[in-house]
């Protein structure tokens, strides 16, 4: 997984794309390559699927060194965080959340959502002190570029139009509005209806959009009836239980036990994490902690059963 920089258009998206395929592409270790980036169904706009096929255990080093190696080159990209790990064949994958961009996650919820974010925060400040950590990330990005839209229901009204009316024409300008299959003897077709990319490419192109009254005989400017600001906003609201949350993801340097990472990830949410937010390890770390603290029972039992 790489991370990109917050709020990256899809066609800078695609340059950095290009230029981790060719790195990846150019280690001696790597067989063949894989990259994603773009596509909005299981991935976030500013994140990028890298996948590296190495080759046979013989013919390179071992997979923790090639990492290092590839960590290290990607860095030297403008504008991304280079997130690989190992993904093996048999997985450990427990919690709410999918570690995606990380070896091991920690979730943090609350009812509060701006108190989340100031404890995740500070959670992620206090993780990158860990030595032990090779890269701290998380699923809270706060400073995506959007476009408010503020409606004028009067004005609305008088043109006999309504809220769903501005629905449908960002939908059909913006969002690759899906509307019809067109089905031939041998192929397919999806007919998708959206604006031009030269027409939708600054925040001013809103400006350009009508509206048709049922029944008018004339179109209604879109800036007529709505006041849109650029700003800064949160690419999306994570939950957990129904609850507003964020997902620490962490990897591992080589060398380093899971258990020191755990301890200090539960030490460090219990000095900063308040009362009212929740934090739980997920994935591999939860199962790792819930085995360990079984650890003294199973032993006892180990000890009694050999003991007859």
């Amino acid at each position: 997984m790489v991370l990109c920089q917050k709020g990256i258009s899809p066609d800078r998206i695609k340059v950095l794309q290009k230029e981790v395929d060719a790195i990846l592409r150019k280690n001696p270790a790597v067989n063949e390559t894989f990259t994603l980036a773009g596509f909005s169904q299981g991935l976030p706009s500013n994140q990028m699927l890298a996948l590296a096929f190495l080759k046979e255990v013989s013919q390179r080093p071992p997979i923790t060194q090639v990492i290092a190696q590839l960590d290290q080159q990607l860095s030297q990209i403008p504008g991304i965080i280079p997130l690989l790990r190992p993904d093996p064949v048999l997985q450990i994958s427990t919690g709410a959340t999918k570690n995606n961009q990380g070896q091991h996650a920690f979730a943090i919820s609350g009812t509060d959502a701006a108190e989340v974010y100031q404890a995740a925060q500070q959670m992620i400040a206090k993780c990158r002190q860990f030595p032990g950590f090779a890269a701290v990330s998380s699923d809270y990005f706060a400073n995506t570029p959007v476009l408010d839209a503020d409606l004028n229901e009067l004005q609305l009204q008088s043109y006999g139009l309504s809220n769903l009316n501005v629905e449908q024409l960002l939908k059909n300008a913006y969002s690759q509005n899906y509307t019809y299959l067109i089905k031939t003897p041998i192929d397919q077709y999806k007919v998708i209806v959206e604006a031009a990319d030269r027409e939708r490419s600054e925040p001013s192109d809103v400006n350009r959009l009508y509206f048709k009254p049922a029944g008018a005989q004339t179109i209604v400017p879109d800036q007529t009836v709505t006041d849109s600001q650029a700003s800064v906003g949160r690419l999306s609201v994570n939950h957990i239980n129904q609850s507003p949350s964020v997902t620490l993801y962490f990897n591992l340097k080589p060398g380093v036990a899971t258990g020191d990472a755990t301890q200090f990830i539960q030490r460090t949410a219990a000095a900063v994490l308040p009362l009212t937010i929740r934090g739980q390890l997920q994935g591999e770390a939860q199962t790792f902690a819930d085995t360990f603290s079984q650890l003294g029972v199973l032993l006892f039992v180990s000890v009694f059963i050999m003991s007859f």
